[in-house]
């Protein structure tokens, strides 16, 4: 299995230091937060492209986010939903591809209402929460379910790494192959998105590794 990056550059409010700064460390941080995901084997990065959707994802040129990661890493593979052209040829053709997601077909320039997270398979430890029994947070407003609903309901995968091991397992009895795995959001700071990404970089990355590799040397005899 497979461990992928997703980014919506979420940028909560209160913007302390006015909407223009706050975005640029929300950037900043995440060309940091995708350097160390690929020092530690995850395989690709997914970018979306939003448009008028504040707080929620200040993301709307994605493969220009990309051109600019693009300085501090030569060889990480990206996906994102268009753009791609230019891409490739900036990385020797290390991107991945466009794809397209299951959003809202019109976006309203304002008051766009959120869907619970019910799409994405989240990669994330439990630290990363506002506590236990937190709400969980969506572009600086909070989802009404707790951590344990969307737990319960089998929507995130939270724990230490040995629980994050084995939820991971069983998707890949059903035949799930790749992860993608949604950090930066909910307002979570960015030491503790690191703290999530080295760890499944640490210990879970490299257990999946290993059973590709035992699978591998089976099936060649």
């Amino acid at each position: 299995m497979k461990l992928d990056l997703l980014f919506e550059l979420e940028v909560p409010k209160p913007w302390t230091n006015g909407q223009q700064k706050e975005e640029q460390r929300v950037y900043r941080e995440a060309i940091e937060q995708i350097e160390l995901a690929d020092k530690l084997g995850f395989a690709t990065v997914c970018m979306v492209e939003h448009h008028f959707r504040v707080e929620r994802s200040h993301c709307s040129a994605p493969e220009l986010f990309l051109a600019a990661n693009r300085a501090a890493n030569q060889e990480h593979p990206h996906g994102t939903r268009r753009g791609a052209a230019p891409q490739t040829v900036q990385s020797s053709g290390a991107c991945g591809g466009t794809h397209r997601g299951a959003g809202y077909p019109v976006q309203r320039p304002r008051g766009i209402r959120h869907r619970p997270l019910n799409a994405v398979r989240t990669g994330r430890l439990r630290h990363q929460s506002q506590g236990s029994g937190g709400d969980v947070g969506r572009g600086g407003a909070h989802h009404p379910h707790k951590v344990e609903d969307f737990d319960a309901e089998d929507q995130i995968l939270i724990g230490d790494p040995d629980q994050m091991i084995r939820q991971m397992e069983r998707y890949e009895k059903a035949g799930v192959d790749q992860l993608i795995c949604y950090q930066q959001f909910g307002g979570l700071p960015h030491d503790k998105i690191l703290k999530s990404i080295e760890l499944l970089g640490k210990y879970v990355i490299p257990h999946f590794a290993e059973r590709e590799k035992q699978a591998k040397s089976r099936a060649a005899g």
